[in-house]
This record gives structure tokens, sequence and C-alpha cells, in this order.
């Protein structure tokens, strides 16, 4: 059986762009066994899609974690290897195989998001014995579904029967993607007005704004830390409508089909939503000159609507 290999080590947000891609890739060749590379905490997320029949966990390690990853390819033995990463650690790999093969061909295919026109291009390069010829192939790009997605759900049990769902964390590393949490405290006030709770869902990263956003406020249940992110399309699909920053799961529940505001820095214009009834807010700036009042034009119609 042909055996198809995908390099996507993350971020979460960027795992979930190119899953309708892989799954395009997989309908075009629908007896191939498929294996992804990515980091270990992605792999119980990426198990959920059945797509892949196994996992290659990357720690991202030194030369020593490198070395493990690579025998582990050249032992399953790939007839073809698309790099959805993009990354100096994937051209160092790409590098490294070119030589490490066996004889014979073996195909690398770099792929790359072009966000104008929602297409996938790649360049397909043969290896072989250090040889490398290449030649250009198109992707459609394919919006994920994640509708299906199921956590354990411990806690829905604390989620009000209407909510707005608030997601004000992202990466750590990437503090200024964040909306201020007093923002979202203006929301949840203007929401707790009409009678409609608000739910903060994140993980223990973002306490210190889970506990803003919450702290005397009766109608603010804050779920910080209290879900997976295989929870994240459930919580959201129960919920009015979600309002979050630039990262994973806000593109999670624009995928599954509720109503989504995202906000988005200028620098990050490239990365906005891409479900069909999200709405992307590209601050012209910094994402905190994104006013509440914007935001509120954006949500209140649908809120009254329910």
């Amino acid at each position: 059986m042909e055996k198809i290999l995908i390099i996507k080590h993350g971020a979460l947000g960027d795992l979930v762009l190119a899953l309708g891609t892989m799954q395009v890739i997989k309908r075009d060749h629908p007896r191939a066994e498929f294996w992804l590379l990515t980091t270990p905490g992605l792999v119980s997320i990426a198990r959920q899609f059945g797509i892949f029949s196994g996992f290659i966990e990357d720690k991202r390690g030194g030369l020593y974690s490198s070395i493990k990853v690579l025998l582990r390819v050249l032992h399953l033995r790939f007839s073809r290897i698309y790099d959805f990463q993009q990354t100096q650690r994937s051209h160092t790999y790409r590098n490294i195989l070119r030589v490490m093969f066996p004889a014979g061909v073996y195909e690398w295919v770099e792929a790359t998001k072009n966000a104008a026109t929602q297409h996938t291009f790649t360049k397909k390069m043969s290896l072989s014995l250090g040889h490398c010829s290449s030649c250009a192939i198109r992707l459609v790009w394919e919006k994920t579904d994640l509708c299906c997605m199921r956590g354990e759900g411990k806690y829905f049990d604390r989620l009000p029967e209407k909510y707005v769902l608030l997601i004000p964390g992202c990466s750590a590393k990437n503090a200024y993607k964040r909306w201020p949490a007093a923002n979202y405290g203006e929301v949840a006030d203007r929401l707790a007005k009409m009678g409609i709770h608000s739910v903060v869902l994140g993980t223990q990263a973002e306490a210190a704004e889970g506990e803003e956003i919450s702290s005397g406020r009766e109608y603010v249940v804050n779920m910080i830390g209290l879900t997976s992110l295989q929870d994240v399309p459930q919580v959201a699909m129960r919920s009015l409508a979600v309002l979050g920053n630039d990262t994973g799961p806000t593109h999670m529940a624009a995928m599954s089909g509720v109503f989504t505001i995202g906000l988005f820095d200028h620098r990050n214009a490239a990365s906005v939503l891409l479900g069909d009834k999200s709405v992307s807010m590209v601050s012209e700036g910094t994402v905190d000159q994104i006013a509440v009042n914007e935001v509120w034009e954006k949500l209140l119609p649908v809120v009254e609507r329910s």
C-alpha cells in the first residue's frame, strides 16, 4: 500500500486550516495510507478526523530527536511527503532525506496557502540520492467541518441556556494578539443587560483574563481550564455566537458553523476566519484599537435574533 506523509507541526489554528486540504489529498489517493508528522500535543485532535492511519511525534528537540524522527520516516518508506509546515526544520529534514533516501524516486511537495485565492499552490520535487527536480502543481483549498469533533464534555452542565462564547487568550508568545480583557468584560456587561450569559473559554495560561472578565459578574461563567481543545466545537455550537482573538479555538469555532467574530492585529490579516458565518475584524494598527462599539455593532443583530 502506498504511504503518504504530511508534515504539520502546528500551531493549532494552522493545523485546523490545513485539514480541509489534507482531506482533498486523501480523496485523490483513496487507497493510500496517510501519516501525520506533528507535535505530540496535536495528535489527539488530528486523530478525530479519520484521515490518518498513524502518527510520527516530533518534539522538535535537538539533533538526537531529529535523527529519531528521520529514521522513523525512512523505516516507513513513504512514496510522497507533503510539507505543510514550510519552516527551517522541515527544510532541513528535506535536505537530509535527499541524501538518506535509498535509490528510487520519492516526491516531496511543499505546500503554502495563498490567502487571496484560497488555493494551495505547491511545488513537487523528486528526491533520489541527492538529485532534486521540481515542477509546479496545484491543490484546491477546502474548508474543514469540525461539527463532529467531540471531547469529554466533563463540565458542560455548567453551560447556561443562552450564552455568547468569549475566547480572550492566545499563545503566550503572541500576547500582542490579545484584545484587552476589559473590553471582553464590557461586552459581557452589555449581554447581561439583555439577559444573556457569557462563557469564558481557555487554558490556565489565560487564568488572569478569565478572572478579570468574570470577577463580580454573575452573568459570566468562567470555564478557563475546564475544557479540552476537542470540546471547543461543541461549546461553540451551543452558543448564540463566539467572540475571540486570533487563536486556534476561535478558528475551530468558526469552522463549527456558529456565528464567530475574530479580532486580528493588522500583521495577521492573512489568518482571517474562514467559516461561512464568520466576521473578521482586522485592525489598521494593534488589536486593542478595535473599539467595543465596533464589535457590538456586529454582535448585536445576531443575539437579538436569539
